[in-house]
């Protein structure tokens, strides 16, 4: 070999060996449960399901949702449980008042985007910083146990908002078993805790729970979580203080640890206010048309411009098109930027191959980058 061919292969190795490592951690997502997890989909998993509260898991198994923004967690964890309250409250004849999400309407249906825009309520939160607590406030920061609870507050009664401490797991035990066991209270329980005490990637999160089961010769306690990250790990069973052990963690964001909240819906009138709303048929009519026409146009072939037209009939499409246009790159331009970038990109890989030791520590790099985006934006 020449001593080009060796000082290229020199080159190209270390930025190989560093790819992958970042290829293998994305490759292995979803990522498995933790050691002292049950899969719920294992034949344990299922066994402990079976024994369980059939009407209340399956409720909030329904309207189990996916975090849009890796921020986004105590939002869809809201929508999961308001969403599954409002079930069960319909179904006994309560009316609770579900608002409509354009893109669904005339249905009635807690969303990620209507839980927070549009409600005054929710403006009114105090959040850790001053700032209005709104989409944005929630996809550049997440939020606080407090700032969580308080926007629940505007959707239904938040019974209980507990900060975990050390020892005191008998007041969550009491909270599963009025939510989850022989008998359910008709509320629901959701957690915020630190994924490294349940052995994950990552920091703060929060996703809802489902279920609680106790093993009557054991008296070994599990929870079924539902990780709203749902592209990175599936629902698993965890044990109970386990679970309580990493919600009894400092959120550096508040000063104050971490924990839970009991939610139960709010009743409103007596006609079910889930499902179909009562809006005049000729004024949907005419909305559907809109959003048709709209749907007609070339640019309602990706993905922004296809919600652009379900959520405005049309008027936003035609101002994103515009500035689509006005800031596309020609081919030579882009070739330019692109090589840059390549350039640029390569160099850093490099040197932060240099900079780390061993493909370990190269992994948990990567992983605080991929990470980062949760709740507290913690990294591991």
């Amino acid at each position: 070999m020449s001593v080009r061919s060796r000082r290229a292969c020199q080159m190209f190795f270390p930025l190989l060996f560093l790819c992958s490592s970042f290829c293998v951690s994305v490759s292995s997502l979803p990522l498995s449960p933790s050691s002292s997890g049950i899969a719920l989909n294992s034949t344990l998993g299922h066994t402990l399901l079976i024994s369980s509260s059939v009407v209340t898991t399956t409720t909030v198994m329904n309207h189990f949702d996916t975090q849009v923004t890796q921020s986004f967690c105590s939002v869809a964890t809201s929508a999961t449980i308001l969403n599954a309250l409002a079930a069960n409250a319909a179904s006994q004849g309560r009316a609770v008042a579900v608002p409509v999400d354009p893109v669904y309407s005339p249905y009635r249906y807690y969303t990620q985007r209507n839980i927070l825009e549009d409600i005054p309520c929710v403006a009114t939160v105090k959040t850790h910083n001053g700032a209005e607590l709104d989409a944005q406030f929630i996809a550049l920061h997440g939020a606080t146990l407090d700032e969580w609870s308080q926007y629940l507050k505007c959707h239904a009664d938040v019974v209980q908002k507990h900060h975990a401490r050390s020892g005191g797991v008998g007041e969550f035990r009491a909270a599963l078993e009025r939510a989850y066991g022989a008998q359910p209270s008709g509320e629901l329980v959701a957690v915020n805790f630190d994924r490294k005490g349940v052995e994950e990637f990552g920091g703060g999160h929060m996703s809802p729970l489902a279920a609680y089961h106790k093993d009557a010769e054991s008296g070994d306690e599990h929870v079924l979580l539902l990780d709203v990250s749902r592209y990175k790990y599936p629902p698993v069973w965890l044990p109970v203080e386990e679970l309580y052990d990493a919600m009894a963690t400092l959120d550096s964001t508040s000063g104050l640890n971490r924990g839970f909240v009991v939610v139960s819906a709010r009743a409103e009138g007596s006609d079910v206010a889930v499902g179909i709303t009562t809006e005049a048929s000729t004024t949907k009519a005419t909305e559907l048309k809109a959003q048709y026409a709209c749907l007609e146009k070339k640019e309602a072939a990706r993905w922004d411009g296809m919600l652009a037209c379900l959520d405005g009939g049309g008027t936003a499409i035609m101002s994103s098109s515009q500035t689509s246009r006005s800031a596309a790159m020609s081919p030579t331009s882009a070739g330019v930027l692109g090589g840059f970038f390549g350039f640029v990109v390569g160099g850093a890989l490099a040197y932060t191959y240099a900079s780390l030791v061993g493909r370990r520590r190269v992994s948990r790099a990567f992983a605080a980058l991929q990470y980062a985006g949760d709740v507290d934006v913690d990294i591991p």
